[in-house]
């Protein structure tokens, strides 16, 4: 038996089948908000990690503690979980995405993506057009009616419009930073949750 050519064949088999791309890495955005799902294929609820990564080309991973009641107060800031802020980058500068991930019931369960922000740099919009810059009637028109809530936080005065579905156990809400009334709301933050 001819040893020497035996693993030599073997050696370039091996060789040969490493060197082939199985399905690189493919990039889905399509710049659509999803109401009350999420933006492109990610999805609030079940997207995890590598949904995010496989999705999006440029990410920076930021983990960060959250203490329990979001409240300074020295006892309980030692009390908490940690998450993960990812935000999707396009040369060099932010495409106006952010998702939050944390853990829903116990330690080694994976992270999932609860929250996702659009802000005003993003140009995603839904298939009816509603996106950033949006005005009231837009939003109305296509989600129905609810109430104006506008308030004062560490940002400033900030008007929201806030939509709900029970249905996929989902919600929605609509931002406008500074003082408005329904005649100059403009959307300019978008977060799914």
């Amino acid at each position: 038996m001819n040893y020497p050519k035996i693993t030599y064949w073997l050696l370039i088999l091996i060789l040969f089948s490493c060197s082939i791309k199985k399905g690189g890495k493919e990039y889905y955005s399509t710049g659509i908000i999803i109401p009350f799902e999420g933006v492109d294929k990610i999805k609030v609820n079940e997207s995890e990690i590598k949904d995010i990564k496989r999705n999006y080309k440029n990410i920076k991973i930021k983990k960060y503690w959250e203490p329990w009641g979001n409240g300074p107060i020295l006892p309980f800031f030692f009390i908490g979980h940690y998450k993960k802020k990812v935000t999707v980058k396009e040369k060099e500068k932010e495409k106006g995405l952010t998702f939050y991930l944390e853990k829903k019931k116990h330690r080694f369960q994976k992270r999932t993506v609860f929250s996702i922000v659009v802000d005003s740099t993003s140009t995603y919009k839904t298939k009816e057009g509603i996106g950033i810059g949006s005005s009231y009637k837009d939003i109305i028109s296509v989600f129905g009616k609810t109430t104006l809530s506008s308030g004062s936080t560490l940002r400033g005065t900030v008007a929201h419009l806030y939509f709900r579905d029970s249905n996929k156990n989902s919600s929605m809400l609509f931002t406008h930073f500074g003082a408005i009334d329904t005649n100059n709301f403009t959307v300019q933050e978008i977060v799914i949750m």
